[in-house]
């Protein structure tokens, strides 16, 4: 049985337009699946319905047809079989750090010297030692995705769905928390479904890429990545993969950085 499984998909919109309703299809007959532990990435053109995808797949977005089954079971809602990491820095403001990494911990009703245990762990893993008394508002924005990342994990969802969890960082932040998620990843060997416009993002994380098209948003290939942890984006090999990857997107402009 597939950890995540995906089963036609479809999202659909109403707009007015004047004195009419007009139909907007976003994502039509999207289906796919995900192995447990696997790490999936999915790429495809701005406006394709990507970051639509994985919420609806969080349960915090509906569905206008077909189903998302976790572990077997239908998903109809949020919840903490799944952690999330948008692209945004959505931290609690009003939370310490190593406060954030303990909430999810504390819906869960885990005792609180437990939870205060498991949040200084993930809080090691991704490099934040010291930084547990600190506010969202005295770090950057690679350090808060740190800690996204760690609560995400912290309260151990079944599943974790990354929106381009990295895209609003500069490219040497970008490059220091793609390695920081690789050696996470390698510790927790979580299943992930990771969104990114960046070829080469996806390729540097994941198992396998997935590739969907223009609006209304299907998946139209997959690429497996067999290369490797680290990978070398400089290779022979990896090259090749943009290369396929990108005749895979149909030479639609997506991000290499």
């Amino acid at each position: 049985m597939p950890k995540l499984e995906v089963v036609g998909l479809e999202k659909r919109y109403l707009l007015e337009e004047g004195d009419e309703l007009r139909e907007l299809v976003a994502l039509q007959d999207v289906s796919f699946t995900v192995a447990e532990r696997e790490f999936v990435s999915i790429v495809g053109p701005s406006g394709c319905g990507k970051t639509t995808l994985l919420m609806i797949v969080a349960g915090l977005a509906e569905r206008s047809g077909g189903e998302v089954r976790l572990d077997g079971r239908p998903v109809e809602g949020p919840g903490l079989d799944r952690g999330v990491v948008f692209q945004e820095f959505a931290l609690f403001p009003w939370m310490t750090v190593l406060e954030n990494v303990c909430f999810g911990l504390e819906m869960k009703g885990v005792p609180r010297g437990q939870r205060l245990q498991v949040a200084r762990r993930f809080l090691a893993m991704v490099g934040l030692e010291g930084f547990e008394g600190v506010y969202p508002h005295r770090l950057s924005g690679g350090m808060k995705q740190r800690v996204a990342v760690a609560r995400a994990l912290a309260y151990d969802p079944e599943v974790l769905l990354m929106d381009e969890p990295f895209g609003a960082l500069d490219a040497q932040t970008r490059a220091v928390l793609q390695q920081m998620l690789v050696d996470v990843w390698a510790q927790t060997r979580k299943t992930v479904l990771f969104v990114t416009h960046s070829i080469r993002e996806a390729l540097l994380l994941s198992d396998r890429v997935l590739v969907m098209s223009a609006r209304p948003g299907r998946i139209v290939g997959e690429l497996p990545v067999a290369l490797p942890r680290p990978r070398d984006p400089l290779s022979p090999e990896f090259a090749a993969l943009q290369r396929a990857l990108a005749e895979m997107l149909g030479g639609v402009p997506v991000g290499l950085v």
